[in-house]
């Protein structure tokens, strides 16, 4: 049964040095997934909007993720990507009850990230957890749930794999956090740095085509923009 309407407005900016080639943007909400068929181009300092739109029915409340995934590539067709994720409200705010915490990591091949979650409502919560990543690392295991007594303290841990990020470059990675209670959803989505470790030979080497393409993947991560609405 439809209700209501999701709509999801994306802005993405190169602040860069070098153009974007073949860019398209994957966006993820209610449990869908859209994907601009469009591949353009973006030159330094140009922007381009995408827009989603999506159905859901009108008994949902809560707090819900919305990720997002620009894709791209640089003169030389090296595919970057550039990942954020928030959440919006539908009907009904509140504090989820849920504290993270969770230290910078720098890895080479691979590492583990850890979470650090605190339950700080006065009754237990099943908790979904999905750990979210850019194109540039995979984990075998992304997705687990816990349940926390009230004032329960557990450690999430999870294994990455660097597949073709940059040396020196440095990837937020999140994670998806829900549970619900009285029909009522909850979500929050914290985040942590993750750091690859520099190769200085390769570095010396590709210093020229490193430097743009870091730049472009960077301006795309930190000026994108992210607006979701609700509309009858």
């Amino acid at each position: 049964m439809e209700g209501d309407r999701l709509h999801v407005g994306i802005q993405v900016t190169n602040r860069g040095s070098a153009a974007a080639h073949q860019v398209t943007v994957e966006a993820e909400a209610l449990e869908e997934r859209f994907e601009s068929r469009i591949q353009t181009r973006i030159d330094p300092s140009g922007s381009r909007k995408f827009d989603f739109s999506k159905s859901f029915p009108s008994s949902l409340r809560g707090s819900f993720p919305l990720t997002v995934l620009v894709r791209f590539q640089d003169s030389a067709g090296y595919p970057f990507s550039a990942l954020t994720c928030t959440t919006f409200v539908i009907r009904e705010r509140g504090d989820a009850g849920l504290a993270t915490a969770s230290d910078p990591l720098t890895i080479k091949d691979k590492g583990e990230v850890q979470f650090q979650i605190l339950n700080e409502s006065s009754s237990s919560r099943r908790i979904e957890a999905k750990l979210v990543l850019p194109n540039e690392f995979s984990s075998e295991k992304p997705e687990t749930h816990i349940s926390l007594p009230a004032g329960g303290k557990e450690t999430l841990s999870f294994q990455i794999r660097n597949i073709s990020a940059i040396h020196g470059a440095k990837y937020p990675v999140f994670l998806i956090q829900q549970y619900e209670l009285n029909g009522v959803t909850r979500t929050i989505v914290p985040n942590v740095l993750v750091t690859v470790a520099s190769n200085q030979n390769w570095l010396r080497k590709t210093k020229w085509h490193w430097a743009g393409g870091f730049l472009v993947a960077a301006a795309f991560f930190i000026f994108s923009k992210t607006g979701a609405n609700i509309r009858k």
